[in-house]
This record gives C-alpha cells, sequence and structure tokens, in this order.
C-alpha cells in the first residue's frame, strides 16, 4: 500500500484531506471586510491557510511577496482601484499560473463567461454556503495540481528533447 494510502486509512478521508489542505495558500481579494472574514474563517476551518487583500493592488504585492505558496487566487469581480478583471489580467502577464476564481454578487452571464473564456477557473454567485466554498475549493485545487504535474512533465519532456537535440548537434 503506498504511503498517501496507509494515511488515507488511518485519518479517513476528512482528516487526510485536511492535512493536504495545510500545504495549500488561498489568496482572499475583496474589498468587503466581513466577506474577507467569512471567506476566511470557512477556509482556514477546512485546513487551508488565508492570506488576505482589499484591492487588486494590495493583492498583486502579496502574490509577488508569496507567490511560491499561494495555490489558489478567490477575487471578488467588483472592486475599487483595481478590480477582478484588471487583477487577473496583471497576474497573467506577470505569473507563470495561479488559479483563478471569480466572487459576484450578480450573475452577469455574459461578462462571467467572457472572463471564463480567458482563462478563469470558474465563478461564485455570493452569497455561497460554507460547505459549498469549501467543496468548490477542494475541486479547483485538484484540478490545479493536476494541470500544474502535466505541464512540469510537460516541461522534463521538452527539456530532455532540447539535451538530446543538443548532443545531437555536437556529435
Amino acid at each position: 500500500m503506498r504511503m498517501k494510502e496507509q494515511w488515507m486509512t488511518l485519518l479517513g478521508d476528512k482528516e487526510s484531506q485536511e492535512c493536504e489542505n495545510q500545504n495549500s495558500y488561498i489568496l482572499v481579494v475583496d474589498d468587503e471586510p466581513d466577506l474577507v472574514t467569512f471567506y476566511k474563517e470557512t477556509l482556514e476551518s477546512a485546513g487551508y491557510k488565508v492570506l488576505c487583500a482589499t484591492d487588486g493592488v494590495e493583492a498583486l504585492i502579496i502574490l509577488k511577496r508569496e507567490q511560491n505558496r499561494i495555490s489558489l487566487v478567490l477575487s471578488d469581480l467588483t472592486m475599487p482601484i483595481m478590480d477582478g478583471i484588471e487583477l487577473y489580467k496583471n497576474i497573467v502577464m506577470e505569473f507563470t499560473y495561479f488559479p483563478f476564481v471569480v466572487l459576484t454578487a450578480h450573475e452577469e452571464t455574459e461578462k462571467l463567461q467572457a472572463f471564463l473564456r480567458i482563462g478563469v477557473i470558474d465563478y461564485i454567485v455570493k452569497p455561497i454556503k460554507p460547505s459549498d466554498l469549501v467543496k468548490k475549493i477542494d475541486i479547483w485545487l485538484e484540478v490545479a495540481r493536476r494541470e500544474k504535474e502535466e505541464f512540469l512533465n510537460e516541461e522534463k519532456k521538452s527539456q530532455v528533447r532540447m539535451e538530446r537535440l543538443l548532443r545531437l548537434s555536437n556529435a
């Protein structure tokens, strides 16, 4: 039996998921302090570590400082200074990849669909029940982990191909 399976057997699925969550940092970006508190408490109770920002500019500062630890960005769509769309565009230009989920009070189908087409993972219409938020975050992080593994595997394959080509050209 593999190590992870042994731990799942010993701890049970919920506790095993919480252990995995402890390695996941979520950056929550919202200009409403009560909602930031709600998201932070909900996600921390599920075992996640949470960093918070009140606008897109502050979020970018945190991302630059903590980019190696953050697993997912959960951002409000409408905020002063820099909204969710501008934040996402800045993230795409500056960083390799961050899973990005939009929070919105209004299900503006056309605007949200356009947002999804440019690479945002999904959106949440506020308000959301704590259990639903945690379930969605769990799913998105699992998808993000798999995508990152695939990306790294492809990158490694490309590197091996390049090394072979260099050896062939030097032979």
